[in-house]
């Protein structure tokens, strides 16, 4: 077996300004940025890399009341690799109070990191060699929401299908029976669609989401290895309003994931049931004030993860834990 010793720090800063005004017509609120990010690698044998990463971007949000538009400009330079600008643009169209139709288009491009390049332990190995990944994406959808004060009664939809073109995507992917490595495939496009939604009744709460993909790379026409072609998660949730006790149970699905160029090799599907119960102290055992919202709270979670301790493989065909149980304390005043 060979063993590494790794050691992967980072350092990032982001600086930002936003103005709000009405120079000529409709509200804008505008933005420009810059960030920066240092990342080193200590390995074994590994070379002792390092890399810095800059970026600036501006953005508006034009709002003209039933329609908002909201261009953004980003450059980012990656050292040794060079710069890239990439355009976006958002419209929101509010046809009603309950009704808004929603669209984008960006460019995304992403450089591979420092595990996809260098990681090399036991089967799993990156590739030194990969080159960025660059995409062009677009989605339309429509979003629904009613809500009524005082009834606890609350409603959301939103619909969206998306199209996504990539040029030299970086995948996790078997390349023998012992190795995992990250690879560029050729051009790849993959189609989707996502629903989301919630209803809301006092002392429940429902929610719930799915994500259906169609993938293809075009070289081959199999599917782009790392992608479920279906997810979807369900959340049920029992409480008071205030939050001092609840109670839930999520639903967590991921179809077969295939891991392999050809798609012969797949990581099985599962089904997982997790638990949460959450507690607030200072709601419970506080002043009556303590229990209306907003208020300071001292909040106890219990999680249970996995819970029949079904056998987990994620996209890189790695193991992942069984049935966990874990207890977290958060306050804020």
């Amino acid at each position: 077996m060979k063993l590494m010793t790794r050691f992967k720090p980072g350092f990032g800063a982001r600086l930002a300004l936003d103005a709000v005004g009405e120079p000529n017509f409709g509200k804008h609120r505008g933005s420009i940025g810059f960030e920066a990010r240092e990342d080193w690698l200590h390995a074994k044998d590994g070379g002792d890399p390092e890399r810095l990463t800059l970026g600036i971007f501006v953005q508006d949000d034009v709002d003209l009341g039933w329609l908002r538009i909201i261009p953004a400009l980003r450059f980012d330079h990656t050292e040794r690799i060079g710069g890239e600008w990439l355009p976006r643009i958002g419209v929101i169209i509010d046809l009603s109070s309950w009704l808004r139709l929603k669209g984008n288009w960006e460019r995304s491009y992403r450089v591979p990191n420092f595990d996809e390049l260098f990681f090399d332990e036991q089967f799993l190995r990156g590739n030194p060699t990969l080159r960025p990944e660059d995409a062009r994406e677009v989605d339309l959808g429509f979003e629904i929401g009613f809500a009524s004060e005082g009834s606890g009664f609350d409603f959301h939809f939103e619909f969206a299908a998306f199209q996504r073109d990539i040029d030299n995507s970086i995948v996790f992917q078997v390349v023998s029976p012992s190795v995992v490595q990250a690879t560029n495939t050729s051009d790849a496009r993959v189609r989707g669609v996502e629903v989301t939604g919630s209803l809301g009744m006092g002392w429940l709460k429902l929610s719930a989401n799915y994500t259906r993909l169609d993938t293809e790379v075009a070289a081959t026409g199999n599917p782009l290895p790392g992608r479920p072609q279906r997810e979807y998660d369900l959340r049920i949730e029992v409480g008071p309003p205030s939050r001092m006790l609840e109670v839930a149970v999520e639903v967590h699905h991921v179809s077969s994931i295939p891991v392999s160029a050809s798609g012969n090799n797949i990581v099985s599907g599962r089904t997982t049931f997790d638990a949460v119960l959450g507690v607030d102290l200072m709601r419970i055992f506080g002043n009556p004030s303590a229990r209306r919202s907003p208020s300071p709270d001292l909040r106890f979670t219990f999680t249970g993860r996995n819970l029949t301790d079904r056998s987990v493989r994620d996209a890189r065909s790695f193991p992942q834990p069984g049935r966990t149980l874990s207890f977290g304390v958060m306050g804020a005043w």
